[in-house]
């Protein structure tokens, strides 16, 4: 406490050395005669000296009188007193006063204050907490707690502060709390809490000890942070990352997680993958909303036959996938792919029509000596272009051998690519049509064969699919159409008959290229006739229609070949305005042998007759077969019975020697 008095005229007489140190003296006596205003507090001179005035005057003390001054620019606080000063006779001859310095108190009381109204403002819930027998009641609950727990502050102290859990206890946050309190360490975790209305709300809960003075935790302020919006957005972040939008199945992103934590355990699993034929076309027919419709349909199918265990998965497009986690038995993996194989062969009503589809499956089992997802993959996918490679409809299993196919494949694919690129390699052979009893020659068809420098002869059954599926069939089919008809130019009174691929058929600038060629080569149009296979008009659109007929109109003949192996319905064999049908040589083969193949060949004739058709056989081998058909009604044929097919000088000799081919 300081301690000081004064005269009259407000000179000090006399202070205590406490007194002395906040004026800024070294001893006691050098305050004599000083004002307030030789104080470090002049600012407050005047005040001061009203102050002793009126006690001098009245004789009345000035109690607890609170006063803030600034003093060498730090601020200071603090309650004096003053009383009369009298002499030995009663007579006030001046003041008698004292103050203590409560700056450090007022200072803690006002952030006392703040701290208060910060915790009432805080938009997080803050609980504190005592430590008792029963675990960590409640003492405090600030207002935002109410807004986000529909807790009332008061209905809430005493309790302890777990019963927001209720009765969901199993959660990893409450370990990480757990072990924070023992420890008497600041810890922090998000657990499911509940409102009072039940409802869950997510809570980033912080933990923090609060110690006395002996270091020993008596309390804990808890802050509650509600990050349910938060939680659901990363929850929203990780199902579009992991989800596919449209069929809400797996994507491959979940997919490839799941590969690499199985082989980090090497734990034996299968991948499958399944690629939709004939997806392509629902889409172009249909449009975007049947195609949309059908995958999730086959999505549906998939997880149907697929066990409950197993992971679904749309990789993308129309490409599907199945990891499985237990193929303990090879069968069992090839009974889960004959499933898949089945369930997409089921027809799909989409946008009110019946559409078709075809599920090529390939599958590969990992072993435990595997190390990368990438390889998994990798293999399943080979083994489904080996599926794909073998026809609609169909599984592979991967094998070490189909390595070596597919090595192959590329490698004939480069070396095709080459070929058309230096333009030499190739070359056109053509198999004669005939009509009539006597074999009349009218036409032949244009056909190519391939011989590598590097690897020999390659048969068409290899070449023309690994053309198609690289994308080098519209060229290779450009070349085959361009040398014809420098091959056939001479020989005016034979048509020319060229295969044409679904996949050129689909090119917008596909009859514009066909008939540039003819004026180029002075080919005339109506000695040209183009075979579609009847499973690429099957899938006809505007664009294809139109082109057709621009061809058409030009005098282009269009003929169906391999018919009987699609699905072609009559109404559009009459809406193309066909010119011919070639029945495919599977049923003309065995016709003479088996009942069904002969009445499946005499009623193609008579449809196509009824249709204004001409009608082609294919694959005509013996003279049995020959004299069948033309009682069947069928009037033109191709195969070896007339005659294979040959090169250019060959079959000019042929043309040149005779007007028909008799049997021999």
């Amino acid at each position: 406490q300081r301690i000081f008095w004064k005269d009259r005229d407000s000179r000090y007489l006399g202070c205590n050395m406490a007194f002395a140190r906040d004026a800024g003296l070294a001893y006691t006596e050098q305050v004599i005669g000083k004002t307030d205003r030789d104080m470090p507090w002049g600012e407050l001179a005047d005040a001061l000296r009203k102050a002793d005035e009126e006690v001098i005057a009245t004789g009345v003390p000035k109690m607890n009188h609170e006063f803030e001054v600034l003093i060498d620019g730090v601020h200071r606080a603090g309650i004096t007193s003053k009383l009369p000063l009298t002499n030995g006779d009663g007579t006030v001859i001046g003041v008698l006063g004292s103050y203590t310095d409560v700056t450090d108190r007022k200072r803690s009381d006002l952030a006392l204050r703040l701290q208060s109204r910060a915790l009432d403002a805080s938009v997080n819930a803050i609980l504190i907490t005592a430590a008792a027998e029963s675990g960590h009641v409640v003492e405090y609950a600030n207002p935002a707690f109410k807004r986000i727990t529909g807790y009332d502050p008061a209905e809430v102290i005493g309790q302890d502060c777990r019963f927001l859990q209720r009765d969901d206890h199993d959660q990893e946050g409450l370990v990480a709390i757990r072990e924070g309190l023992a420890a008497n360490k600041e810890v922090s975790a998000v657990l499911r809490n509940y409102r009072k209305d039940g409802v869950l709300f997510w809570n980033q809960l912080f933990i923090a000890p609060v110690p006395n003075p002996d270091g020993n935790t008596t309390h804990h302020i808890g802050v509650i942070n509600d990050v349910t919006d938060l939680i659901r957005y990363q929850e929203q972040l990780e199902y579009q990352a992991n989800y596919d939008n449209l069929t809400r199945l797996p994507n491959r992103n979940l997919l490839r997680e799941r590969l690499d934590q199985a082989i980090a355990r090497r734990k034996p699993l299968a991948v499958v993958f399944i690629d939709l034929d004939g997806f392509k076309n629902v889409n172009d027919t249909y449009g975007h909303e049947a195609g949309d419709e059908l995958l999730c349909s086959f999505g549906r199918r998939l997880k149907s036959v697929v066990p409950d265990a197993e992971l679904v998965v749309r990789m993308g497009g129309d490409e599907f996938a199945v990891l499985v986690s237990s193929p303990t038995r090879a069968d069992r993996l090839e009974q889960l792919c004959s499933l898949i194989v089945e369930a997409a062969a089921e027809p799909f009503h989409v946008v009110g029509v019946q559409s078709y589809v075809a599920a090529s499956v390939g599958a590969f089992r990992i072993g435990p000596g595997l190390t990368s997802p990438g390889e998994a993959v990798r293999k399943a996918d080979t083994g489904l272009y080996e599926a794909k490679r073998r026809g609609k409809g169909r599984y592979c299993i991967y094998s070490p051998d189909l390595d070596a196919s597919l090595i192959r494949r590329k490698t004939l694919e480069k070396e095709l690519r080459d070929t058309l690129a230096r333009g030499t390699g190739l070359r056109c052979v053509f198999q004669p049509l005939v009509e009539g009893s006597e074999g009349r020659i009218v036409g032949v068809e244009a056909l190519a064969r391939w011989e590598s420098p590097s690897l020999g002869v390659i048969p068409p059954s290899q070449f023309i699919p690994i053309a198609e599926e690289a994308g080098l069939i519209a060229q290779l089919g450009e070349w085959v159409l361009r040398e014809g008809c420098r091959e056939m130019a001479a020989w005016n009174d034979i048509f020319l008959a060229v295969n044409v691929s679904s996949i050129q058929l689909r090119n917008m600038r596909f009859a514009g290229k066909v008939l540039r060629i003819l004026e180029e080569e002075g080919f005339p149009p109506d000695r040209l006739e183009l075979e579609i296979t009847e499973t690429a008009i099957i899938h006809v659109d505007e664009l294809v229609t139109a082109q057709l007929q621009r061809l058409r109109a030009a005098g282009v003949r269009i003929s169906v070949d391999d018919f009987g192996t699609g699905y072609s319905s009559l109404q559009l064999l009459k809406e193309l305005k066909l010119d011919k049908i070639k029945i495919d040589q599977s049923f003309v083969s065995f016709m003479t042998q088996a009942a069904d193949s002969a009445a499946i060949v005499s009623a193609f004739t008579q449809l196509g007759n009824a249709l204004g058709l001409q009608v082609v056989a294919e694959g005509v081998e013996t003279v049995e077969q020959k004299e069948f058909l033309i009682d069947v009604g069928c009037t033109g044929f191709q195969g070896f019975l007339f005659s294979r097919p040959l090169e250019a000088a060959p079959l000019s000799t042929l043309l040149q020697g005779a007007a028909s081919l008799e049997e021999n």
